[in-house]
């Protein structure tokens, strides 16, 4: 599925400075992750990404989000537009 990513919506989702720096190392790789696969859609206009879950085992919060298997992380569905199939 391609997705076009909403860099204002995922940058509003980033913690402050403070918060980052009690964060594990994991935690930050995954936010770096996030800013590298929006630097991509900007520049190509789109990602590829894994189906949103759709099972019911997800909270309402996280129900729709959707994996790139490229960047080795999700994205929450105010984080993304849908481009197609």
């Amino acid at each position: 599925m391609k997705v076009k990513l909403i860099p204002e919506n995922i940058f509003k989702n980033i913690p402050s400075e403070e918060e980052l720096v009690d964060m594990s190392i994991l935690e930050s790789i995954y936010i770096i992750r996030k800013l590298k696969a929006c630097i991509v859609s900007e520049k190509n206009g789109f990602i590829e990404v894994s189906q949103p879950c759709i099972d019911g085992n997800y909270e309402d919060d996280i129900k729709n989000q959707i994996f790139s298997p490229v960047f080795n992380t999700g994205f929450l569905p105010n984080e993304y537009e849908k481009l197609e199939d």
